[in-house]
């Protein structure tokens, strides 16, 4: 784990998306051509890394997602290779893993990306094509609760990135039927905040992170997540955003208060040491 630096700020950015060249360039692409950017970050890894540790980031965990059957292994062992690469003694580079329900065995996947040194899981519906309660996720979901593992999730199936109220509200089977694992509401559900927030309300294991949509922040009002705030995480999409590390700061320190995006962190650090690699956290 990187040595923190005096003076320096140690925020953990929960949502970010560090992929190998090939399929960073892929998903640029699509993006582009589903209309949205300019982006505000490059795909050079090194420059991103640079603008997040100038931005008082000491940690970020790194999201892949599969956009169908039979790829996720092979990204997810690029994932693991890459976060060892690209952490350093300024920031931490926290590897994700994914999965989708039309694999030959999803729970497998997951114990081979725990036995590599990924941390996290990223499921993305649209991307993949599937609802959140798949049948097929359902080994999945046993082998993430066995690992302690969190899982960040895009509930949303639109191109644009953003999520329906009914979308949001079908992840309370999950969290019903798997209540010790922290189930994250990427994008704390844009722009059905109102049913992330009762999810959250409803589900102890709910937690939403504060990801933008392009350009669009979340809808962090105080009065409905400030009750939530041990369960809210930190999040950019960075390189694939057209707003700053800097920006989304302001955004939810304007929103939630100055010392809600240390107190992100707090719990995102949390969550990693229940996890596999707590003994070596």
């Amino acid at each position: 784990m990187p040595t923190p630096q005096p003076g320096r700020r140690e925020l953990v950015d929960c949502h970010v998306h560090l992929f190998p060249e090939r399929l960073a360039r892929a998903v640029r692409q699509a993006l582009e051509r589903y209309g949205l950017g300019p982006f505000a970050y490059p795909l050079d890894h090194a420059r991103v890394l640079e603008s997040l540790v100038a931005a008082g980031v000491s940690m970020v965990w790194s999201l892949p997602y599969a956009h169908a059957p039979g790829v996720a292994s092979s990204l997810n062992a690029a994932m693991s290779e890459l976060a060892r690469e690209l952490t350093s003694r300024e920031l931490e580079v926290v590897g994700g893993m994914t999965a989708h329900p039309q694999d030959r065995d999803p729970a497998a996947i997951i114990d081979e990306g725990v036995a590599s040194g990924l941390r996290v899981v990223k499921l993305h519906c649209s991307v993949g094509g599937y609802n959140i309660d798949d049948p097929g996720f359902a080994g999945m979901w046993e082998a993430v609760a066995q690992h302690r593992l969190p899982v960040v999730i895009h509930l949303g199936h639109a191109t644009s990135g953003r999520t329906q109220a009914a979308e949001v509200t079908g992840l309370g089977a999950v969290a019903a039927r798997y209540p010790t694992i922290p189930l994250i509401v990427a994008h704390a559900g844009h722009p059905s905040e109102r049913a992330t927030a009762a999810l959250m309300q409803a589900f102890p294991n709910v937690y939403a992170d504060t990801t933008p949509v392009d350009d669009r922040p979340a809808d962090l009002a105080f009065a409905r997540f400030g009750q939530f705030a041990d369960r809210i995480l930190f999040g950019t999409d960075v390189p694939n955003t057209s707003r700053t590390v800097e920006t989304s700061i302001e955004d939810v320190q304007r929103r939630l208060g100055a010392a809600s995006v240390l107190q992100m962190a707090g719990t995102a650090q949390r969550l990693l040491a229940a996890g596999p690699d707590a003994s070596a956290a």
